[in-house]
């Protein structure tokens, strides 16, 4: 600690607790971001909306939707 860049071991535990609260705040997103969608769909479902083709067509264009979008 001496020569690094925290001064003492209450900086080392403030910035560990820093990371895990940024952590939980992006799974938290995540997982909000997952139910919308969730809750999107089952609404699509209710109004007979459904994805043209096969099931794992429709789940190879969502992927591949995914991925798009994390890429820009």
């Amino acid at each position: 600690m001496r020569e690094g860049r925290y001064q003492n071991a209450s900086e080392v535990l403030r910035e560990g607790l820093r990371l895990l609260a940024d952590r939980r705040a992006r799974q938290d997103a995540e997982l909000d971001d997952i139910r919308s969608g969730v809750l999107r769909g089952l609404d699509q479902a209710d109004a007979g909306d459904f994805a043209a083709g096969t099931g794992e067509e429709a789940v190879r264009r969502a992927y591949n939707q995914a991925i798009e979008r994390q890429s820009t």
